[in-house]
Parts: C-alpha cells; structure tokens; sequence
C-alpha cells in the first residue's frame, strides 16, 4: 500500500467522492462475502438433518455478517479493490462520480 510522503495525502483520502466510492464498493464486497456464507451454510445444513432454532440461524447470520465485514474491511478478498479501480476509472472517463 502506498503511504502519504511529506504530508501530501493520496486523493482517496483527501476526496470525499473518491472515500465514497471507495466505501460503497467495499460495501458491496462484503455483501458478496456474506452471499458466498450463506450459500456455503445452505449447503452444508442441506446435507446434514440437524434442526437448529429460529436462535442458533440468527446468530449464524450475524456471524456471516461480521465475518464478511471483516473480510472485506482487511481487503483480503480484493473484490471491493477491482470493483473500486473500474469505477474509478469509469468515473473519470464521463466526469462523475
């Protein structure tokens, strides 16, 4: 990751349409993660015939939720990162954001 050298900040953090974009993909990263969780947890209780209460699929929602905010937030999925370039780019080329 590139730093700010001698007090100049990169425009991500100096640009408030450019932090916004940079948020709403990462947004959106997290809920592809989320979407991956829950398909995987489908699938797995689909094959096991273990019944769970209306509290243990509330909790493992939010657990999902947690855990793709995290992913996302670490950038370690790199989607929110792609997704960020593309728009930027594409923001640039027509002028809005």
């Amino acid at each position: 990751m590139i730093t700010a050298v001698s007090g100049v900040s990169r425009p991500s953090e100096t640009d408030p349409r450019d932090r916004k974009l940079r948020e709403t993909a990462q947004e959106f990263e997290a809920l592809f993660v989320e979407m991956v969780f829950k398909r995987m947890r489908a699938a797995t209780n689909a094959v096991g015939s273990e019944q769970k209460s209306f509290a243990r699929g509330t909790y493992e929602e939010w657990q999902d939720q947690e855990m793709a905010r995290s992913i996302s937030s670490q950038g370690s999925f790199g989607l929110a990162e792609i997704l960020y370039k593309q728009l930027q780019q594409q923001a640039a080329a027509t002028g809005k954001v």
